[in-house]
């Protein structure tokens, strides 16, 4: 039967439209994967010796060892952004006589033979190879890499298991993720000495080591199995609570007068949606790198490079939404086209939706900064008045020229729809802004530093005391422009 479905697969692919497209595709990506391997391989080659030099009293696979937890950790924050369960079309095989646990059994499988799965092998095997066989030999070499696949393995079978799982899954998922990124954090001296011992552990050869990881594959790909078959009945028969993930936050905006409609489709769009829904998921660990950045590295002569990424995060996932701001909706907009929504209103609604969640963000990471980094403060306050002001208003505003096709159910990786030259100018125009503002800031009384923080509030609450202006006029100009936008969203 497992040979059946791959015949299906490859008639399925072989017969769609985009087969020849799909087909160049895969050989350029194939092309650029190659280079960059031979690469890896040449840097592989030298980085020994340039490691001895720095470390002389430490040896290489022990220096590669001490960040090997924090390399299953940067594996895991990958894969939330990037992997995914294989697609298997298994709703025509539930109206036929075929055991469900084949259909997920064959499933799971194909999950296995995700890129994820090798490249840590790939790029750590030509360095391994020189720093351990002349030493130590094949075989321990061989044990070394065996112990690299299973940590590979481990992080696959975390990953299908809470995406097979409902919601509890995930939440357990990212909260076991933040969790251990911020022991590591805090314990990072522990956590080397642990990773460390752990790898020698796997080039000894020890089966404890070995059991450690093969034990909880074998375990969470068993879970996987269940929640895959379990998943299969909502495919002929939906739960009507399929969506009750939402429900709290539709009965809490239900009582918000005027704008809570309108954020009760925006949170709809975000939850519902597998493009947006990965932005929002993307968030907290947004709120861990600014908490990173300022704590460990921040001081006053490299505030100014701080400023550009920061900006980014400090207006939270709404610096990402919205350069698409009126294409995410482009699917339903003839519903909202002739129902009877204002279109001043639909804008206002979106711009304090966001607005409030770079605000709550400000406040979830202003207590852990003001303990670590009081001087931080101010800088970040006053880069949430610019993120929310002169940011939004320029990704709102020219938003409507960039308003093109976009399906938001489609992937976040990799996907350029919805791109175009004017998003392109609105990015560069914001960081662009920065420059002015930061030198009228420093011709300001008050020192370099204050003056950069003061110009660039005042610059924020300007634009946001006028908010209803350029927002009304925003209004106005997709009103003008409607009918070019509603062709380009039909367009195929």
């Amino acid at each position: 039967m497992f040979f059946t479905f791959l015949q299906h697969a490859w008639l399925s692919l072989r017969r769609a439209h985009y087969f020849e497209r799909s087909i160049g595709i895969k050989l350029i990506i194939g092309f650029v994967g190659l280079s960059m391997l031979w690469y890896i391989h040449l840097l592989a080659r030298i980085l020994p010796g340039f490691l001895q030099e720095f470390y002389p009293d430490s040896s290489a696979h022990e220096l590669y060892f001490s960040v090997l937890f924090v390399l299953f950790l940067s594996d895991q924050l990958m894969r939330l952004l990037g992997q995914k369960l294989p697609r298997h079309k298994i709703a025509p095989y539930l109206h036929l006589p075929v055991p469900r646990k084949k259909l997920a059994s064959y499933t799971l499988l194909r999950g296995w033979l995700s890129p994820f799965n090798i490249y840590l092998v790939l790029v750590s095997y030509p360095f391994l190879r020189r720093v351990i066989v002349p030493d130590y030999g094949q075989t321990v070499f061989w044990l070394t890499i065996i112990g690299l696949l299973l940590i590979a393995g481990l992080s696959h079978s975390i990953v299908i298991w809470a995406k097979s799982s409902e919601k509890r899954g995930l939440v357990i998922w990212y909260a076991g993720l933040a969790l251990a990124a911020i022991a590591t954090w805090l314990f990072f001296s522990e956590a080397k000495e642990a990773s460390i011992n752990f790898g020698l552990a796997l080039m000894s050869g020890h089966w404890a080591a070995y059991a450690a990881l093969a034990t909880p594959i074998a375990g969470l790909n068993y879970l996987a199995l269940q929640n895959l078959q379990k998943s299969y009945s909502l495919v002929i028969t939906p739960s009507a609570s399929k969506f009750q993930g939402s429900g709290f936050m539709g009965r809490l905006f239900a009582r918000i007068p005027v704008y809570g409609p309108y954020w009760d489709l925006e949170w709809k769009l975000l939850t519902r949606n597998k493009r947006p829904r990965a932005n929002v998921y993307q968030w907290p660990f947004a709120i861990f790198v600014v908490l990173a950045m300022i704590t460990s590295a921040f001081n006053e002569s490299t505030i100014i490079s701080f400023y550009p990424i920061l900006l980014m995060f400090m207006g939270s996932f709404g610096f990402y939404h919205l350069q698409y701001t009126f294409s995410w909706e482009s699917r339903f907009f003839d519903f909202i086209a002739v129902s009877s929504i204002d279109m001043k209103t639909f804008i206002l609604a979106k711009y304090y939706f966001y607005t409030g969640a770079a605000l709550l963000q400000l406040i979830l990471i202003l207590p852990v900064v003001w303990y670590f980094q009081p001087a931080a403060v101010p800088m970040l306050f006053s880069l949430m008045l610019y993120a929310t002001g002169p940011v939004f208003a320029l990704l709102i505003y020219l938003g409507v020229s960039n308003s093109t096709r976009l399906d938001p159910n489609k992937k976040a990786i990799f996907n350029f729809e919805g791109t175009s030259g004017i998003l392109f100018v609105s990015i560069l125009l914001i960081f662009v802004s920065l420059v002015p503002v930061a030198v009228a800031g420093m011709l300001l009384p008050w020192g370099k530093k204050t003056g950069i923080y003061v110009s660039t509030a005042i610059t924020g609450l300007a634009f946001i005391s006028t908010h209803k202006w350029w927002l009304s006029a925003t209004a106005r100009k997709f009103a003008s422009k409607k009918y070019q936008n509603l062709n380009k969203y039909r367009e195929q």
